[in-house]
């Protein structure tokens, strides 16, 4: 069984990318291997086959002028990468943007600010403190005046 590294070898050995050494050492092993030699046989022919049925694509330009295309592409890319994209913004943006942005800071302080109070039937009732003893209030609200009156009666008086 020939393991992943030594077929790869044989590939790069029938492909001519081997170094002097490292082709002298594949070269023993085809000698005493005969599964190596198989497949190095059946790696030559498949080359040969598809080397003789490869199609052959012809670009209209010369080959240095095609690739100065692809190097030019290349650069104009890398300089559009390099260069900051800002979003060109108008005037009105630049003074919108903070002032939304105070506004909101506004609305949620005086949001959180603003004490909440839930309404009740009793609403009206209002507690009233006096530094006397003897002093006794009654208190009315109407709802359709939108009022409260308090009568505050201190004895003796």
């Amino acid at each position: 069984m020939i393991d992943l590294e030594t077929k790869l070898k044989l590939q790069a050995y029938v492909d001519n990318e081997l170094s002097g050494r490292e082709a002298r050492d594949i070269s023993a092993r085809l000698d005493r291997d005969a599964e190596a030699r198989a497949l190095c046989a059946e790696l030559t022919n498949l080359r040969t086959l598809v080397a003789a049925h490869e199609l052959e694509v012809r670009v209209p330009e010369s080959r240095e002028f095609y690739w100065s295309k692809i190097q030019r592409e290349i650069v104009r890319t890398a300089a559009q990468e390099a260069r900051p994209s800002h979003v060109r913004q108008g005037w009105w943006t630049r003074l919108l943007a903070p002032a939304a942005g105070l506004i909101v800071l506004l609305v949620t302080a005086l949001v959180f600010i603003r004490p909440h109070t839930t309404p009740s039937r009793l609403s009206f009732l209002h507690e009233i403190e006096s530094p006397r003893e003897d002093t006794g209030t009654i208190s009315f609200h109407s709802q359709a005046a939108g009022m409260t009156v308090v009568w505050v009666q201190t004895e003796g008086y």
